[in-house]
């Protein structure tokens, strides 16, 4: 009897069956984890799940040969576990290339608009937002924080307006991060927005050529909004502390070359084109 249970055909029915369970198993929680994680983190329990169920595995049957057990059942144990790992390896590798080659391209072209998103970094920065403008290549980099989970990042076109849009389509983590945003063919006269998942609008740059920021504190008021720093490059609110910033000139600071100034939009201060 104990020969035909445990019969070749037998065992090798177990082991593709665990090698399968384990791919299955792989890259659902991989797919599951990217989901979560934008992309950016590598499923790490997977590998923490399987070495655990193999040094069980390994340590169970160590125990049964020291005392003398039949380690039949303790050999095939170990061989399972480590199919499944095996299968768990595979299925997060098969995870990893699907997202990063076929279910998350790295252009996307939506509405007329040539883009690509970046995965969720989580550097620390002094400004909420920051924009780069390429003039030779018209080509825009803007770095915005979102949530690092259940959101999509997403830009639209608007007339001269280009529009990054947070858009939720899961559950919601309790952290953000920062995810860069490059945009191509994208004209001088252009006027870069952030649209978060609540609904908050903030004006990332009037003009691309502008290089001045915004803090985007609180106001009642365009008489709450002053300018700051040592080249009056900072927008921000008269109820912030003063913002410190080095003594250095650059043309893109020039706010009336540009036709941009700094007013109170939508309860936070920012600069804005001049209509």
């Amino acid at each position: 009897m104990k020969n035909e249970i445990w019969s070749p055909k037998f065992i090798a029915f177990l082991v593709c069956f665990s090698i399968g369970v384990g791919i299955v198993t792989g890259i659902i929680i991989t797919a599951h984890h990217f989901g979560k994680m934008g992309g950016k983190a590598f499923p790490v329990f997977i590998l923490t799940m399987a070495a655990g169920g193999l040094i069980a595995g390994i340590i169970k049957y160590l125990v049964d040969k020291r005392r003398g057990i039949n380690t039949t059942t303790s050999k095939l144990t170990l061989a399972v576990t480590l199919c499944v790992m095996i299968g768990l390896l595979i299925g997060a590798g098969i995870g990893l290339i699907s997202y990063h080659y076929f279910l998350k391209p790295n252009v996307y072209e939506i509405s007329n608009v040539s883009y690509k998103v970046g995965g969720c970094e989580r550097a620390k920065s002094e400004k909420l937002f920051s924009v780069s403008y390429d003039e030779q290549n018209k080509t825009l980099n803007a770095e915005v924080w979102v949530n690092c989970c259940g959101v999509e990042v997403v830009v639209e076109k608007e007339g001269s307006t280009y529009k990054i849009l947070e858009k939720q389509y899961g559950e919601l983590c309790r952290c953000v991060c920062k995810r860069k945003v490059t945009i191509f063919n994208v004209s001088k006269e252009a006027e870069i927005r952030f649209l978060d998942k609540d609904g908050n609008s903030f004006i990332l740059t009037p003009s691309v050529e502008f290089c001045g920021w915004s803090s985007y504190g609180k106001c009642n008021s365009n008489e709450d909004c002053i300018t700051n720093g040592c080249s009056a490059q900072i927008c921000r609110s008269r109820f912030e502390e003063p913002i410190i910033t080095i003594c250095e000139w650059k043309k893109c600071y020039e706010a009336s070359k540009y036709r941009v100034t700094c007013k109170c939009i939508e309860g936070k201060c920012q600069w804005v084109r001049e209509q």
